[in-house]
C-alpha cells in the first residue's frame, strides 16, 4: 500500500513565456515522471485536466521521497500527506476509543 499521497502543482512563475521553451520544459518534466514510474517509485501518477497539477502515490521512505521530489523544484510545488491503511485506521480508532474510556 502507498505510504504517501503527493499533490503536485505547477509553479506558474517558472513556466517560460516562449511556447517552444514551455514544450521543452514540460517534456522534460513528463520524462522525469515516466522514469520515476518505470523505477516503481511513483505510483498511479495523474494530472488534472486543466494541467495545473495532479497527484501520485509512493511507498518510498520520507528521506527517499524528499530526495526524489527535490529534483522537480522549482518547477513543481508539493504537498505530501501520509496515508493509513484500513487496518491502521481501525487500530488508531480503537486506541482513540480506549483512551476516551479512561
Amino acid at each position: 500500500m502507498p505510504k504517501f499521497l503527493i499533490r503536485w502543482k505547477v509553479n506558474p512563475h517558472m513556466i517560460p513565456a516562449d511556447p517552444e521553451a514551455q514544450v521543452k520544459l514540460m517534456s522534460s518534466l513528463f520524462k522525469m515522471a515516466k522514469e520515476d514510474a518505470k523505477a516503481g517509485v511513483c505510483l498511479n501518477w495523474a494530472m488534472f485536466p486543466e494541467a495545473s497539477g495532479g497527484i501520485s502515490f509512493t511507498d518510498q521512505s520520507e528521506e527517499e521521497l524528499a530526495s526524489r521530489l527535490m529534483k522537480y523544484y522549482p518547477y513543481l510545488f508539493f504537498k505530501v500527506k501520509p496515508l493509513l491503511s484500513l487496518d491502521q485506521a481501525m487500530r488508531a480508532f480503537q486506541k482513540s476509543v480506549e483512551s476516551m474510556k479512561k
